[in-house]
């Protein structure tokens, strides 16, 4: 569960840190809609290319209230990179802590992890791809409960986003 989330951190910073090319990354930046009753910030994006492998990355912040905010991004990426993310996704659990699950939604396969004390997580959307690139929808969230959060992420057009990301492959 945490090892999900550090990658997922990874994955944003190398996007981040290095050489930013806008021509990639804006077609993904309107696929972050505006979302009802939530402020959203401008979307931002980044590419990055090193020695041959890309990554594309746009990402928006949005909040409700003080209590509530939430992260969405959208990734386009190796597909080793996501290969190892996959494997870490396939569980379900529950503990006192932690609300676990992967499932098949719309097509999609989505991992949820919930810290309940917390009431924050993250969902993990598979877009789909290959063996040389993959897509990935990830929304991180606070101040929602498990069944909050998964229908926030649904309104997010993932067949939108997929067919998006299929096109800069």
């Amino acid at each position: 569960m945490r090892v999900i989330r550090l990658l997922l951190c990874g994955l944003v910073l190398v996007g981040w840190s290095l050489a930013v090319n806008a021509a990639s990354y804006e077609a993904l930046k309107p696929l972050l809609d505006d979302v009802a009753d939530w402020t959203g910030e401008a979307a931002e994006g980044s590419s990055m290319d090193m020695e041959g492998v890309t990554m594309i990355t746009a990402s928006r912040h949005y909040q409700r209230g003080e209590e509530r905010s939430l992260d969405a991004q959208l990734s386009l990426m190796p597909g080793a990179m996501s290969a190892v993310i996959q494997t870490e996704m396939n569980m379900n659990m529950e503990t006192d802590q932690a609300v676990v699950t992967t499932a098949t939604i719309d097509g999609f396969r989505v991992h949820h992890n919930h810290e309940k004390a917390q009431n924050s997580g993250d969902v993990v959307v598979i877009l789909g791809g290959d063996d040389k690139r993959s897509a990935m929808f990830t929304m991180s969230y606070t101040g929602m409960s498990t069944q909050e959060a998964l229908a926030m992420a649904k309104r997010f057009d993932w067949k939108k986003m997929q067919a998006a990301t299929a096109a800069l492959h």
